[in-house]
């Protein structure tokens, strides 16, 4: 199983659940990323935005937190090189990456369910706070031992989220997501103390030709988009108006992901 860690030392600090749930995405896609690498890489802002299904500057603030106040990452803005060329930023390193490094304990997040949960928000499925439930969800499992059953009480859900209506998250995840066949995510019941079980994660594309072809078809419409934004900048930017670059760049990327659930 391609999975990433959520340390624990991470998942349960106090300025780390503070943070917005695109904020806390944005770290653990920096994490899986960095994870599945085994080292620095490359994205774009605009890439980073259109995959989260935010704005760029979204994506900057973000970045600033993580570097000057939490000091968990660091990295190069992108930039033009000598001979003109555009760069993407460069993530030079992302603290609590490596398991065997990090001295706490963490759980395991299986990469592909996280990234078809973030793939879901581009099509307007769910909405960030849903994926940071799901992702928390899926800590408090592994925190229960990865037991069938497990049990977790709606205050104890708000604490961790940091998400007043977390437990209103669960049942959007529950009823808005069914596999192929009628499975849901997961099985919930309960009122004040929730009993989760019947935990079902999807097959890696690896393993699965059907979600070898959906994540390489996510990569490439991600790819696509982020062509389209930058053909649509350089025609306003030839047509005389820099104002308007800065001032459309939102919705030129808002529009990129309406187009993606149009088709």
């Amino acid at each position: 199983m391609s999975w990433f860690p959520l340390a624990e030392n991470v998942m349960e600090s106090p300025e780390f659940r503070r943070l917005t749930p695109t904020e806390k995405l944005y770290y653990w896609w920096l994490v899986s990323q960095y994870n599945l690498r085994d080292g620095g890489f490359y994205i774009s802002d605009l890439e980073f935005a259109i995959t989260l299904g935010c704005n760029e500057k979204t994506i900057q603030r973000a970045r600033q937190t993580f570097h000057n106040e939490l000091e968990w990452i660091r990295y190069t803005p992108g930039h033009r090189d000598k001979r003109g060329r555009g760069l993407a930023t460069q993530y030079h390193e992302i603290l609590f990456t490596n398991p065997h490094d990090m001295g706490c304990w963490f759980a395991q997040q299986h990469r592909y369910s996280f990234e078809m949960m973030v793939a879901h928000i581009r099509d307007g499925r769910f909405q960030p706070a849903d994926v940071v439930t799901y992702v928390y969800l899926n800590y408090w499992r592994w925190h229960n031992g990865r037991r069938k059953t497990f049990y977790i009480t709606k205050k104890q859900l708000r604490e961790l989220t940091n998400l007043e209506d977390a437990p209103q998250r669960i049942d959007n995840l529950y009823s808005r997501l069914t596999y192929n066949g009628g499975a849901h995510l997961f099985t919930v019941s309960g009122y004040q103390s929730l009993s989760i079980s019947d935990w079902s994660e999807p097959c890696d594309p690896d393993e699965s030709e059907h979600n070898r072809e959906i994540a390489n078809g996510h990569r490439q419409t991600i790819k696509l988009q982020v062509i389209d934004v930058k053909k649509s900048r350089e025609t306003l930017a030839r047509m005389g108006k820099p104002g308007s670059c800065s001032k459309r760049a939102d919705k030129l990327v808002a529009a990129a992901s309406t187009s993606r659930r149009r088709r």
